[in-house]
């Protein structure tokens, strides 16, 4: 073939079918990619190709051939150092976040990102890294907003808020433990609110009463209250840890708790104390 002459189309469709479904030996891909190496793109090729965009046949032709496909570990590897070298400029991040958004991702593509990465740990590198790059940088106002939508009305059920509870790192496992000092420091009262059990018993007092005061009617920013005292209780069972209250029920009965509003609510202290006094 003369230099600089084209093939022509039925050449091109020739050599295509010629070569469909026929793999490329390992041998034969190194030797591809050597010779690609270090190979600059003119301008003119470049000029050429800008603009030009594959059709949804051709997508669909390279998902199905790239379908179920193994990436191995040494790809994997040339595709993070290749990708360290490359500038991504602010266009090409919003091209691939506004592609992201249209195309969005298949359910495939999360379960096998899921399997992968199951067991996986960050380096001790790799979280210093990524704890330099994260220091001083903060959402913007319109980041807020899209996060403050996007759960508006989403609710974790009273399962998925025992268990995350349950498996967060308490007491000693906890990067926060202080030797022990928290029901002294906080008072145990508030050691008792914070446990898993008495959210529960919270949220089922609200459930009951459907976030409504029942005193007053009015609906939301309402409080649980307790019709026996958490103080009363914590004399009469000679409660001294929070532990303690856990095998302990009259602290969870459903029925010791009534929902009111923060004015109600301040009106029924008043009143004990008053009864109290």
């Amino acid at each position: 073939m003369v230099k600089g002459s084209k093939m022509s189309p039925e050449t091109i469709e020739k050599m295509r079918l010629a070569h469909t479904g026929k793999q490329a030996s390992l041998e034969t891909r190194a030797k591809m990619s050597k010779s690609a190496m270090g190979r600059i793109v003119s301008e003119v090729t470049r000029a050429k190709l800008r603009g030009r965009k594959h059709t949804d046949e051709t997508k669909a032709k390279i998902g199905n051939a790239n379908r179920g496909r193994p990436i191995s570990i040494e790809t994997r590897i040339k595709c993070s150092a290749a990708g360290k070298r490359r500038v991504v400029t602010d266009n090409t991040r919003r091209l691939l976040s506004e592609s992201g958004k249209r195309h969005g991702v298949s359910p495939q593509c999360i379960q096998a990102s899921i399997a992968y990465h199951t067991g996986c740990k960050h380096t001790a590198e790799q979280i210093a890294k990524h704890a330099a790059i994260m220091r001083g940088r903060h959402p913007s106002e319109a980041t807020r907003l899209r996060i403050r939508l996007a759960l508006k009305g989403k609710h974790k059920s009273a399962e998925a808020r025992l268990h995350m509870s349950q498996s967060a790192k308490k007491g000693s496992a906890s990067h926060l433990w202080k030797g022990g000092v928290q029901e002294a420091h906080w008072g145990l009262h508030n050691a008792i609110r914070d446990l898993p059990q008495y959210k529960k018993w919270r949220g089922d007092v609200f459930a009951r009463d459907n976030f409504t005061c029942q005193h007053c009617g009015q609906y939301g920013h309402v409080h649980a209250h307790h019709i026996e005292q958490l103080q009363g209780l914590v004399n009469k069972y000679q409660i001294t840890t929070a532990q303690q209250t856990i095998m302990c029920d009259p602290f969870w009965d459903v029925n010791n708790g009534i929902v009111l509003c923060d004015p109600c609510h301040r009106a029924e202290h008043r009143m004990k104390k008053v009864v109290n006094a």
